[in-house]
Order: structure tokens, then sequence, then C-alpha cells
């Protein structure tokens, strides 16, 4: 079965991207070094996307956003403000999703096996590569995604599959973050490049 970018086998190996930094002068001496230590504390990489389930009410906010532009100052128009003010809180009121690394052989292995549970059956495409209706393969992202998301627990497919009919952009803000997380190494990730040392308050920075 043809792999894709991102299921990827830990043996493949690239030239491409980081390479890794030389620290070998600051390795701790093999005495010194307790591995089985360092294997407790080794846990899989994990990322975040805040859904938001009522993104029907952006709709309104338009509507309310026109009215208030157009509308005099006066009581009528704080009553808009304050109606604005009130949708755009409850479509704030997202949840957040964590989705947790799996390796390359689980991925393959995983995706392998449930397209034989389906029935699904590859067909060759112009550029001589055996592949799956697109429909199919997101049919098995969605299956994978399922057994990937951690927080909130029990997450099915199902559910899912719902999500993606009714939403499909939220439902694809999900994939791609497990995409991101299955080829991403963690020290990677752009929230660590982010200094937020300028929003302390006073108080803590005294």
């Amino acid at each position: 079965m043809a792999t894709s970018n991102t299921e990827r086998s830990l043996a493949d190996v690239s030239t491409e991207g980081p390479t890794g930094v030389d620290t070998t002068p600051h390795l701790p001496a093999p005495k010194d070094f307790d591995m089985a230590a360092f294997l407790e504390g080794v846990r899989p990489t994990r990322r975040s996307i805040k859904l938001y389930p009522h993104a029907h009410l952006v709709a309104r906010l338009d509507e309310l956003a026109a009215e208030i532009e157009q509308a005099p100052a006066g009581a009528d128009v704080d009553d808009l403000i304050d109606e604005f003010e009130q949708v755009k809180g409850q479509f704030r009121a997202g949840v957040w999703f964590t989705v947790e690394k799996r390796s390359g052989d689980w991925i393959e292995h995983f995706r392998t096996q449930t397209e034989k549970q389906l029935g699904f059956k590859r067909t060759r495409n112009d550029d001589g590569q055996d592949v799956l209706k697109d429909s199919e393969a997101t049919t098995i992202s969605l299956h994978q995604l399922a057994k990937q998301i951690v927080v909130p627990t029990g997450v099915t497919y199902d559910q899912l599959r719902a999500l993606a009919d009714t939403n499909e952009g939220e439902a694809s803000k999900l994939l791609r973050c497990m995409f991101n997380v299955n080829i991403d190494l963690a020290q990677g990730a752009e929230v660590l490049t982010r200094d937020f040392s300028a929003r302390r308050s006073t108080r803590s920075a005294t």
C-alpha cells in the first residue's frame, strides 16, 4: 500500500527539515544517565483545537453589525449592541478537543485494517497509484480521528461523521490537527515561540 507523507514509518529517513543539534559535549556520562527514569517521562505529543458548535450565529452577527452601522445613536442602537455582544459570546463558547500522536506504523496498520473491514477497493489513478475514492479516504480518516481524540473522551466515528455532515469546516479543523500532530516534532510547535511576558500584571512582575 502506498504511504502518504502523513503516514511515514519511523524507519523512513529524510534529509529534509531539521537534522538536530550536536549536544555531544553536554551529554551526561553513561553511568549518570537513568534511561528508565527518562522513559517514565516520555509521553506522546498532543495538540488541541477549539471547535465552535454555534457557527450558524455568524449570520445573525452579520445582520446585527449592519443594523448597528446604519442605526442613529440612541436607545435602539444600544439594544442592538447588547444583542450583538450576547450573540458573539454564545458563538465564542467553543469546546477544546485534544488529539494524541500515533506512530507511522500504527497509522499504516490501522488504515489498512479499516480499509479491509469496510470493504473498500482501490483503483489505479493516472499516476499509476492505487488509491481510494476521496469519500472513502475521508471515512477512514474519521475512524482514525476517533481513535486519536483523547479529550473529550468517548468520541465516536458516528459523532464525527455527524459533525462533518453538519459543519465540514469544523471537522476539517480536527482532521488537520490530527495530521499535524502525527508529523510534527513537539519542539517545532509554533506555540513554543510565543512570549507572553509583556502580558504579566504589575503584581506578578515585581
